[in-house]
């Protein structure tokens, strides 16, 4: 089983290479992180299976924005865009740098943005000091590692949650900014398409094109927050773990060996 951008290209191993083309089936949670994977692995398509990951719901839901936060951060008057994730210098496809550059042409229309940045890393330095480079430092906000027992209230502060990546394997934030009723933009390149269904749940956009990003993040400041989409039920625990029975009992049906039915 995989989980994202580690399966988009063959590991270091030459070992773990081939054994991995001998393994009888793979599970993995996107179309796009099984298509980069047998890109490269050359297995057999029908020894797969991808299995979406689930949002729970009781952990996430809308609310207003958490005034303690709006202090800690300074955010009061302020339209938030928010991007959580990890901030690493090995990988650089989450997003931050695109957003600081949008940024920069995003306050020069609207004085009031602030975008918040969620999580933290290695790369957080450079970040920060792209940008004060790109005359945004005062309206980017660097929250560093945020608490699990904070997390919705970080959500909760967002008027858009955005995240224009290139390397996401699904892209879970998603759903848990859309379970808080949160408007989300994202990538139309890897498997955020995906966690927001071909748009049907928020904007896709392509993070090397900054017009329509800049496009995209306006029309999602502009529809409401604590709206939570229908659409998000197709995450739903019920809908994961029907899914795995499914799979269960198609290796069931093969005796787990061979290639599945499809």
């Amino acid at each position: 089983a995989f989980y994202g951008i580690d399966a988009w290209q063959p590991h270091r191993s030459a070992l773990v290479n081939r054994l991995v083309r001998r393994a009888a089936y793979f599970l993995t949670i996107s179309i796009v992180t099984r298509d980069r994977f047998l890109a490269w692995a050359r297995v057999d398509p029908a020894r797969g299976f991808i299995l979406p990951p689930c949002n729970d719901i009781d952990c996430f839901g809308p609310g207003p924005k958490p005034p303690a936060l709006v202090s800690r951060y300074g955010l009061a008057g302020k339209r938030v865009l928010l991007l959580l994730g990890r901030m690493e210098a090995d990988e650089r496809l989450k997003g931050f740098d695109e957003m600081i550059e949008a940024l920069a042409s995003l306050v020069a229309d609207d004085p009031s943005l602030v975008c918040v940045f969620a999580g933290d890393g290695g790369d957080r330095d450079r970040l920060q000091r792209l940008a004060e480079r790109r005359g945004v430092a005062g309206h980017v906000v660097f929250t560093g590692m945020v608490a699990e027992a904070e997390k919705v209230d970080h959500y909760r502060l967002a008027d858009a949650f955005v995240m224009p990546s290139r390397g996401e394997g699904f892209g879970i934030v998603l759903l848990e900014a859309l379970a808080c009723g949160i408007p989300v933009v994202a990538s139309r390149l890897d498997g955020g398409a995906e966690a927001l269904r071909d748009g049907e749940m928020g904007i896709l956009v392509d993070p090397d094109d900054p017009e329509e990003l800049k496009k995209a993040i306006g029309e999602a400041l502009a529809r409401p927050r604590g709206v939570v989409p229908e659409g998000l039920a197709h995450f739903s625990f019920e809908r994961f773990e029907q899914g795995l029975h499914r799979i269960f009992d198609r290796l069931s049906a093969t005796g787990w060996r061979g290639t599945p039915k499809q």
